[in-house]
């Protein structure tokens, strides 16, 4: 390892001893391998100006459309239940209290019960007081691409408006 080595995939590192140790970085040539150290770009090579850059790699998921129901309902919980979608890594369930519609765009009516659930199911453990009532989104997020929507509020049955909460991250 050298004195002058500046971290980076993408440029040749020099000491010149000669003229007390002074370091040059001089980028290597364009199409050369490295790695950016993301896992959300692939075929990382060298710029030739001293970055090294891959393509994103990642798709936002879709909507989860009308899939989302409860399998469960307990004295102390609720499962909610949907169906998987294409592109999601994980997902982002959003209770709101009935009294709070329409959806968004979040605050106190509003919870994000489970940022980050992996698989097609989380129980909601806080259910609500008798005469009242809740309901939920799931939205699908892909790790590298980002999160997909909350959904469509309904305009005669044709998708109108998208939903917007900002309760889960």
């Amino acid at each position: 390892m050298s004195v002058c080595d500046d971290g980076n995939p993408c440029t040749d590192d020099v000491t010149d001893y000669q003229n007390a140790c002074a370091c040059t970085h001089t980028p290597k040539a364009a199409g050369t391998a490295c790695s950016d150290a993301s896992n959300c770009t692939s075929g990382d090579a060298c710029d030739g100006a001293g970055h090294c850059v891959g393509a994103p790699v990642g798709v936002v998921p879709g909507d989860v459309g009308n899939t989302v129901y409860i399998v469960k309902w307990g004295n102390n919980f609720a499962a909610i239940r949907w169906v998987p979608i294409a592109h999601a890594d994980y997902y982002q369930v959003v209770r709101g209290q009935l009294s709070g519609l329409p959806v968004g765009p979040g605050g106190l009516d509003e919870d994000c019960i489970r940022p980050a659930q992996y698989g097609q199911e989380g129980d909601d453990l806080d259910i609500p007081p008798v005469g009242t009532g809740v309901w939920y989104l799931v939205r699908g997020v892909n790790a590298c691409a980002g999160p997909g929507p909350w959904g469509f509020q309904g305009d005669h049955g044709a998708p109108g408006a998208p939903r917007i909460t900002s309760s889960c991250p």
